[in-house]
């Protein structure tokens, strides 16, 4: 009498390490790599569906519609940008799933996520052969997104709480606090260089205030007053961490902002168009150093610093959530020279 077949199964090996996965006398023990018992079960299950052992489980929910769940989240408790970013993220890391064939939240392994890195990575090292890559900081900020739909499948009752620790981002290089800032005969030049009135009115707002350039498209009338302009809520719009507050601002910063107003309706504001009209006006003002319109909003933090304000205050007029981000801000914007006979020791 033939022995009965035993179910595919979590094993554990005399003498050795780890978990194992049992499918059939053939293939007895498969090493899982694993101490968890819920992440082996979780490899099993991915092991025999990649197997066409097993379909994905009835109780189970495609992947699809988990991240599905999670666009509708950010386009509820985010801001527009954020949201379009969250969108981005999930559309790119969906397609590659599609290509390895994962349809279910249970597939999801640290040797996944892992395989995602490295074949982003190989992009990067292929970006400095001439071709196109990505950055540390857009392969973590992709991380992020996959990490905030594996929660809400773990809400859901998908995967364990263990498979939020597969998501363990990369090294970032980050803006040294001795580097070297835009000075204040940059900026001139920078502004007396851009020929047209509105877009020089929308630089000069910037490195007036330090606002993000989103906000700075959403500000109307009403948000500038006679020595600050706020920072406020609109409908269908809300600023990156609802953080509404009130920038100081001198009586030449007013005016561009009122300026800006008049002539928003007649400008292209777009990301793209923005970044490329920055690169020309700084070309056409000769400055060597490369940067953003993000960069006018550093360069106002560091000359607030130098001016002698302190950095709580200019935390809090940038509306971060901390002063560690501020800090990351900062450059050297002054050749102060030290008078050796005040140096106290």
């Amino acid at each position: 009498m033939p022995r009965p077949r035993k179910p595919p199964r979590v094993i554990r090996c005399k003498d050795r390490p780890g978990l194992f996965a049992y499918i059939s006398r053939a293939e007895p023990h498969i090493a899982l790599n694993t101490e968890d018992e819920s992440e082996a079960q979780s490899k099993l299950a991915t092991l025999l569906v990649a197997r066409r052992l097993r379909e994905v489980d009835p109780g189970d929910r495609p992947i699809a519609e988990v991240f599905e769940e999670h666009f509708k989240r950010s386009k509820t408790n985010h801001t527009q940008k954020t949201n379009y970013e969250q969108g981005r993220n999930g559309l790119r890391l969906l397609r590659w799933l599609e290509e390895r064939t994962i349809t279910s939240s249970r597939q999801v392994t640290k040797e996944l996520v892992e395989d995602y890195k490295t074949s982003r990575r190989f992009a990067r090292q292929r970006k400095r052969d001439g071709a196109a890559g990505v950055s540390a900081a857009r392969i973590n900020a992709e991380l992020t997104t996959w990490a905030q739909v594996m929660r809400i499948a773990v809400e859901w009752g998908l995967v364990g709480l263990h498979v939020l620790q597969f998501f363990v981002k990369l090294r970032e290089p980050r803006p040294e606090p001795h580097r070297v800032g835009l000075t204040k005969a940059d900026i001139e030049r920078f502004l007396r260089a851009e020929k047209d009135a509105g877009y020089r009115a929308l630089w000069r707002t910037v490195i007036g205030t330090g606002m993000r350039d989103e906000e700075v498209r959403h500000m109307d009338a009403s948000d500038i007053r006679t020595k600050a302009i706020v920072v406020t809520p609109k409908e269908g719009w809300a600023t990156k961490g609802y953080r509404y507050r009130t920038i100081p601002a001198s009586p030449k910063t007013v005016k561009a902002a009122r300026d800006f107003l008049a002539a928003r309706d007649k400008l292209k504001l777009e990301k793209k168009t923005v970044w490329k009209r920055v690169q020309k006006t700084r070309k056409a003002a000769e400055i060597t150093k490369h940067f953003s319109l993000h960069d006018l909003r550093r360069a106002w933090a560091s000359h607030m610093l130098a001016a002698g304000h302190k950095v709580e205050m200019i935390s809090k007029w940038l509306g971060h959530a901390d002063l560690i981000t501020t800090m990351r801000y900062l450059r050297i914007v002054t050749d102060e020279v030290v008078d050796v006979t005040k140096l106290p020791f």
